[in-house]
């Protein structure tokens, strides 16, 4: 955006962006949360700490808008503050599955997510 080559782009130009989506676009902050937080705040993580598999499978579809995400940080007693979370995941050793044990309070896109950080 705005002549910005891809090398040169960081968050200081995603800042800017997300303030004339938020404010000049739309005009309210909070329908354009709804839309933009998700994939701002939920993909980062997959990106940086993904197998390859999961970023060839996750990154395309969400970035295409076939899919949703979001990230499941806030609890009850902690809010955003993620040193404070109590929830745990778990990996069954046998099966590979993962039990989540825990209580969230909000998630921004969390009722429409198809993946969750």
């Amino acid at each position: 955006p705005g002549g910005i080559r891809p090398s040169e782009y960081d968050a200081f130009h995603a800042l800017i962006l997300s303030e004339e989506i938020r404010v000049a676009t739309v005009g309210c902050y909070g329908v354009t949360d709804g839309i933009i937080a998700g994939i701002g705040i939920g993909l980062p993580p997959i990106v940086k700490f993904g197998s390859p598999e999961m970023v060839e499978r996750v990154v395309p579809q969400v970035l295409r808008g076939d899919k949703t995400i979001c990230l499941a940080i806030s609890e009850p007693y902690a809010g955003s503050d993620v040193q404070k979370i109590r929830t745990t995941a778990v990996q069954d050793t046998r099966t590979g599955n993962w039990t989540v044990s825990g209580v969230k309070k909000w998630i921004t896109n969390g009722v429409y997510a198809d993946y969750f950080t």
